[in-house]
């Protein structure tokens, strides 16, 4: 063999092992990586329901504000209601009132 043929020859021999090595370390990082990818996925996973849960409490606590806020509505329109009635029935009586003390001021002026 010549000095070329050596030398072509113990490059490729640890080139080789090398390679062989650098292949194991590529196959182990790749195994680790599959094992966080499918932490991740399962995370994620977890994190869809955890919106999906969010997303429902969100819409339920709409419904009951939309609710309350219906309720309280009615309550004033009812209490404005009843403060308007109240008020005529007020107007009412005064005007009897006025009505009784002119009838009296003229029973005094008529005596």
């Amino acid at each position: 063999m010549t000095i070329l043929e050596d030398t072509r020859q113990l490059i490729q021999d640890f080139l080789a092992s090398e390679l062989r090595a650098i292949g194991a370390q590529l196959t182990a990082i790749d195994v680790r990586l599959d094992a966080i990818d499918k932490r991740l996925d399962h995370m994620e996973a977890r994190l869809d329901r955890m919106d999906a849960r969010f997303d429902k409490l969100d819409e339920q606590l709409k419904s009951d504000a939309l609710r309350a806020e219906a309720r309280i509505n009615d309550r004033f329109d009812r209490a404005e209601r009843d403060a308007e009635a109240r008020q005529a029935t007020l107007i009412k009586i005064f005007r009897l009132d006025e009505r009784m003390q002119r009838l009296e001021q003229r029973e005094l002026r008529a005596s």
